[in-house]
């Protein structure tokens, strides 16, 4: 079986969300800044470079954490808590089969926000968990 290499896909949902990841090759930790979808490449915030993506790993909560405080942002919440007070305040979670749809999006955007690992990265050896 092929291993499988970080790809653009598994970066884009947390492009804009200041993920960081480690550059195997200088062993520093980053926060990326930017993605080059035709040249598989990320900006390294700290090492003003671009490093192609199979030279990074992200560094991800898995989804375990969804129940154990979390420090995002300077903030410390249990991610399952506030997710459904974010739901509830913007009206978002209730029992109607037509939001069931946005309330998913929305949910998901949020695991994005919080960079959990939501596709399963850090078992494929394509992310970091975040505790280790």
């Amino acid at each position: 079986m092929k291993k499988q290499e970080l790809k653009p896909k598994h970066i884009a949902p947390y492009g804009d969300k200041k993920v960081k990841c480690l550059n195997i090759v200088s062993g520093g930790i980053n926060t990326i800044g930017g993605i080059d979808f035709i040249k598989d490449q990320v900006w390294l915030i700290e090492e003003k470079q671009w490093v192609i993506l199979k030279n990074i790993k992200l560094i991800l909560h898995p989804l375990s954490d969804l129940t154990k405080p979390i420090q995002h942002n300077g903030k410390r919440f249990i991610p399952l808590e506030k997710s459904e007070r974010t739901l509830n305040k913007h009206h978002w979670l209730n029992n109607s089969h037509s939001n069931c749809a946005l309330q998913s999006y929305w949910f998901m955007q949020i695991l994005f926000a919080w960079h959990f690992d939501v596709n399963g990265l850090i078992k494929e050896g394509l992310a970091i968990d975040i505790n280790k």
